[in-house]
């Protein structure tokens, strides 16, 4: 095949593969975000362990014998299973439950890992037969671009979820086949082909949601701009799931009244009412008891209000109008209208519902009330079990009512309800007297809301109590700086368990160092900018998606597009990139990304209050957000020089993880704590130390001296600890504890141990010949055989233990984890595989072969960390005091006292603490050598001895 052929066949392949890939991961964000209750903070979830995935994947290309056309053709039947399971996650959670991004974190890792490994191994590898990475760069932005636009345009609503997988996998399989011989070609297109096949032919989608639950068994699914709604009808029973929250879970009597009569009730002569949202089933009718004349009932969701509308007989009264609309637009048009405006959400724990709980918002409601009428908002939430987190949200809904409305009052029914008038006084004394004689005066008689039962609803105590824990100092919620939706967030993370943002914190950390390592400013200054280009064009990226969502009240539909526009972008930066000398560009670039973040800042405001027009402008500015970054990677990879498989590999790694940190920080900490304009000037300051580092610093085009392979082992023990502390993955490692062949595996590898220990010449034989095979990644095979085995016992404590300190009080655990069962096994054989040559410390710990993998990734001799000896010795000291003191001190049951009472939690839960120091030590390992092993282990300092 002559040179061009190769070329433009390699470009068509980089074309498909960046179509495939855009397709997979606008399906894989929407199954995410329906799974976790269309929670957009969990994007950052996905594109965080995708992006990182992917450069792994990148990096490990330039050391490996190219096989692009195997990567293709495993890359569509990967990604499909990774779509599958993600139909399924949420038979893992708890009933009820929507796990925060903690647990999306975890699962993403999990799921992404085949797909996201081998389209960056495709990547670098088609590059390399390309031999241009830029125009490489060009090609795949390009296939991804045009496949988001066609999903957003034409096919997403019109082909189910997995039809549309099915075309992916065609377009990953046409990649694999091109170029082959007619033989390979049928073989390499043959997994894609049956895969597809049946995608298309089966009901795979329904199959998939069957099996989540068995009363979803049957139910029919149907796609919205707003969501994946599911409708399940049973014996006239209707039931609506709205992205796996219940919208109508079938009658509730007592909610339906509470949700009509205690606002109504205190509105004198109410005919006009409002409803935004969707109201308990029922509650409809009890308003229209009222005597109102009108009632309009607005939700922004065009398809679940025609479902609500067919099967819901109260919404079929001839003085209900039903409106699909944006609330806030809808309502600004309506000035004095109305004499109440009620609105029933869930927590705002999405960009969507928060629209609706912001200062904003309640401006444009106090507007269209008639005099004397007021706002209800109910929340879900009581106050005799208020959490610290659950105060804060309702307290910050609370506050942000306050600085818009001249009074409020907060009712403690099943839901809270936050009751406030622009005008006028409400009620605070004989409350239950009032409603009940507005009840009766207008001859409604509650099944529920009678007299007895608004005495105890709300008593004296239970309106103090409602007072008081809504009575947090927290700031106005706006719009371009929701400060509830954070809130929302945290307090969903609290009540289900997961680390929180601490955690997350850590991870992003971990990021920066481990980027800085590898793309440092000094030394790469261009590989830095590159880097940054990532974070700043991820991070608009994500922002543009909130102010989209802020200004339009939708995203679910219109992920593909917002994503083509960036990619678009990108591969018009990448075309651009090849017109001029490539220093200056790449410097140019940083200068105008730059500017963009700035005027990015300026423009927020009016991008938020579009309206119509914000789908164009939304696209636009995606795309330039996306065109500056393809700028100067294909700017940088020019001025670098070398080999193209090593250049695109490499800035294609440090382009994502770039865009994988921005992703973890933007929505979970930069939003929240700076606000949408802060975030944004946030990025200009980021781009301008990029801009500095090009101009005070040159770079050299020579191979980077890292080892990235050995990092696979300190990442996967870090994903073990994530998996430990997040909700999903504690108890499968708990369960390790009790099950028997892990038992009888771990008891086989120590015998091994010891045996070894004193090495007979047989056993070392094997073992030399096995790790000359697998000596790439920084471990013989002996360590890496231990390091699988032995990992989850080291992971689980310290991702959670029932003590502050894990490994050290085992011995007095009530309820020991799968560690604690092994214990009393591991280390006395640790203590005399380490007689004869440290056999354990240094083969078989799976905390001291992470450790060595770090220095290997640094391809460099590591120091000893000064006064390690002395340290180990001081640690060796208090584990022994700690465990004399512990073991004397636990009574019966959890009950204790002393070192043990100090130190037991009485609670399986993760520690920021221990996770911020295994992190540390991890981190530290890049620097020093061990510096667990050589200056904290007990085991290795008694065996120092």
């Amino acid at each position: 095949m002559s040179s061009a052929s190769s070329t433009r066949l390699a470009t068509a392949r980089l074309f498909l593969l960046g179509a495939s890939t855009a397709l997979f991961q606008t399906l894989f964000s929407r199954e995410l975000l329906s799974a976790f209750s269309g929670n957009e903070a969990v994007l950052a979830a996905l594109l965080a362990p995708w992006l990182v995935l992917t450069s792994g994947g990148a990096l490990a290309a330039r050391k490996r014998l190219p096989r692009p056309s195997l990567a293709l053709a495993l890359l569509g039947p990967a990604a499909v299973c990774s779509l599958a399971s993600a139909r399924l996650l949420p038979m893992t959670f708890a009933g009820g439950a929507a796990p925060g991004t903690g647990t999306a974190l975890v699962w993403s890792f999990i799921l992404l890992a085949p797909a996201c490994l081998l389209s960056g191994l495709a990547f670098t590898w088609l590059v390399a037969g390309r031999g241009d990475s830029g125009r490489g760069y060009l090609a795949e932005s390009l296939g991804a671009g045009v496949a988001g636009a066609l999903a957003s345009l034409l096919l997403l609503g019109w082909l189910p979820t997995f039809s549309l997988a099915a075309l992916a996998l065609v377009a990953s399989g046409l990649g694999a086949v091109l170029g082959l011989a007619r033989r390979r070609a049928l073989l390499a297109a043959l997994p894609s082909l049956a895969v597809a096949g049946a995608l298309f032919a089966l009901p795979v989608g329904p199959w998939l949601l069957g099996l989540q639950a068995e009363h979803l068994r049957g139910a029919v699914e149907w796609e919205s701009p707003f969501g994946s709604l599911v409708i399940v009808d049973r014996r006239g029973q209707l039931e609506v799931f709205a992205d796996r929250l219940p919208v109508v879970a079938g009658l509730d009597p007592a909610a339906a009244e509470e949700a009509a009569h205690l606002p109504l009730a205190l509105v004198e002569s109410p005919s006009s009412v409002a409803i935004i949202g969707v109201p308990p089933a029922g509650a409809v009718a009890e308003l229209l008891a009222h005597g109102v004349a009108r009632l309009d009932y607005v939700l922004e969701d065009q398809v679940l209000l025609g479902v609500l509308g067919e099967r819901l007989a109260e919404l079929r009264d001839e003085r209900v109008r039903l409106h699909a609309a944006d609330p806030r637009r809808w309502l600004q048009g309506r000035a004095g209208a109305f004499d109440a405006i009620l609105l029933f959400s869930p927590e705002p724990t999405s960009a969507q519902l928060n629209r609706t709980f912001t200062a904003e918002f309640f401006s444009v409601a106090a507007r269209a009330l008639a005099p004397g009428g007021l706002v209800a908002v109910s929340l879900p939430g009581h106050a005799e079990y208020a959490s610290h987190e659950k105060r804060r949200l309702h307290s910050s809904v609370r506050r942000t009512l306050d600085s818009v409305f001249a009074r409020s009052l907060t009712l403690p029914a099943g839901a809270t309800l936050y009751l406030a008038r622009a005008s006028g006084d409400l009620p605070e004394k004989e409350l239950p007297g009032a409603i009940a004689g507005a009840l009766s005066a207008r001859g409604i008689a509650p099944a529920h809301l009678n007299r007895a039962s608004l005495e105890g609803l709300l008593s004296k105590r239970r309106l103090e109590d409602a007072e008081r824990w809504s009575s947090l100092a927290e700031p106005v919620n706006r719009d371009l700086r929701p400060t509830t939706y954070h809130l929302a967030l945290e307090q969903a993370l609290a009540e289900f368990g997961e680390v929180g943002s601490g955690g997350l914190l850590l991870l992003a950390l971990a990021l920066i160092v481990g980027a800085l390592l590898v793309f440092g400013p000094r030394s790469r200054p261009l590989d830095f900018a590159v880097f940054t280009s990532g974070a700043g064009g991820m991070a608009n990226q994500l922002l543009l998606m909130l102010a989209y969502q802020l200004a339009a009240g939708a995203l679910y539909r219109e992920i593909g597009l917002l994503l083509a526009g960036f990619m678009f972008g990108a591969a018009a930066g990448a075309w651009l990139g090849e017109r001029r000398a490539p220093r200056i560009v790449a410097i140019g670039a940083d200068a105008a990304q730059l500017l963009f973040a700035l005027l990015f800042a300026l423009a927020l405001p009016g991008l938020v209050s579009s309206g119509p027009w914000a789908r164009g402008l939304g696209f636009a500015a995606t795309f330039v957000a996306g065109l500056l970054p393809g700028l100067q990677f294909t700017a940088a990879a020019r001025a670098v020089g070398g080999p193209a498989a090593s250049v695109g590999g490499r800035l294609y790694a440090a382009d994502l993880m770039g865009a994988a940190l921005a992703a973890l920080v933007t929505f979970t900490f930069l939003v929240p704590a700076l606000g949408l304009r802060g975030t944004a000037l946030a990025v200009a300051g980021l781009k301008l130390l990029s801009l500095l580092a090009l101009l005070a610093f040159r770079e050299e085009p020579t191979e980077m001296r890292s080892n990235a392979l050995p990092a696979l082992l300190p990442l996967a023990f870090v994903a073990l600890v994530a998996a430990a502390a997040g909700a999903p993955g504690q108890g499968r490692l708990f369960a390790l504890g009790s099950s028997r062949p892990y038992g009888l595996a771990v008891a086989l590898g120590l015998l091994l141990c010891l045996l070894a220990a004193f090495e007979p010449k047989r056993v070392h034989a094997l073992i030399v010949a096995a790790s000359r095979r697998v000596r790439a990644l920084g471990a013989g095979v002996e360590r890496a055989a231990y390091f699988v085995l032995l990992s989850p016992l080291a992971a689980l404590p310290l991702g959670r233990c029932y003590f502050e300190v894990p490994f050290v009080l085992c011995h007095a655990c009530p309820r020991p984890c799968v560690f604690g069962v092994f214990r009393r096994y591991l280390v006395p054989v640790a203590l005399v595989a380490n007689l004869h040559d440290r056999r354990f410390c240094e083969r078989t710990c799976p905390l001291g072969a992470a450790q060595v993998a770090c220095g290997r990734v640094r391809g460099r001799s590591l120091r000893r960390l000064p006064l390690a000896r002395g340290l180990r010795l001081v640690s060796l000291l208090l584990v022994a005091v700690a465990w004399f003191a512990a073991h004397g001190a636990r009574g019966e049951g959890v009950e204790g006292q002393g070192v043990y009472a100090l130190f037991f939690k009485n609670a399986f839960t993760p520690s920021l603490a221990v996770l911020a120091v295994s992190l540390g030590l991890l981190l530290l390992s890049f620097f020093v050598r061990r510096p667990f092993c050589e200056a904290l282990c007990p085991i290795g300092a008694a065996s120092s001895l």
